[in-house]
């Protein structure tokens, strides 16, 4: 939803390629009240961040031997940056979009892709707080993904359990699912460590975000 205090949304997006750059900004301000900067380094990207931007579009793959788009968003939310980031690639690889989750990104595109597929207003009224959207993780679907950094069946299952009951503590989970509370802890505490999250609202943001992965194959609810 669009912003109706008439105040254009502040955009932020990066890219190596320069060309693509100009031609993607002047796309979107073209679509709405939108006012976008461009960076082509992460240099350019973090000096970028003191305008505040709502809503930042990283390109995973930045070319020559600046960091990736994945660890330029790392350094984002190390600056306490609390912008809604959408990485965007070519590469529809697993690997990387856990990366790009575990960095601290809000979504997750493949390229080729529309300003109509970003659906810019959405991820805005999300950023704004505006709307709320939860999906359900899966224990299959979404377990096939946490496998990969060697989290084991029944610790995926208990981070679907935390998700899925709207983050109860450790205590009510275990009356709603029969699971002790100390073994309750012991999995999340063992997901985190492999997962490299060192808190739990790193994880909640973790697991709400990879809930939406897939979404469109999916009822939100």
């Amino acid at each position: 939803m669009p912003r109706t205090d008439g105040i254009a949304s502040r955009l932020l997006v990066v890219d190596d390629d320069e060309e693509l750059l100009s031609t993607m900004s002047k796309t979107i301000e073209r679509h709405g009240n939108y006012r976008v900067e461009t960076a082509s380094c992460c240099k350019q990207a973090l000096e970028k961040l003191s305008s505040k931007p709502e809503l930042s579009i990283v390109d995973i793959c930045l070319g020559g031997d600046e960091p990736s788009g994945v660890e330029l968003v790392k350094m984002f939310r190390a600056r306490g940056c609390l912008s809604f980031v959408c990485m965007f690639t070519g590469l529809n690889d697993e690997r990387t979009l856990f990366d790009a989750l575990l960095a601290g990104a809000d979504q997750y595109l493949v390229k080729p892709l529309t300003v109509a597929d970003m659906d810019l207003d959405r991820m805005l009224a999300i950023a704004r707080g505006e709307i709320r959207v939860k999906y359900d993780l899966d224990p299959l679907y979404h377990g096939r993904l946490l496998e990969t950094r060697e989290v084991v069946e029944r610790e995926i299952e208990t981070l679907c359990d935390l998700h899925n009951s709207g983050y109860l503590e450790d205590k009510l989970l275990s009356e709603k699912t029969g699971v002790p509370t100390a073994t309750i802890t012991k999995r999340i505490n063992r997901a985190k460590k492999k997962l490299g999250l060192t808190n739990r609202s790193q994880l909640v943001h973790f697991l709400t975000v990879l809930s939406g992965y897939g979404a469109r194959y999916r009822t939100a609810r």
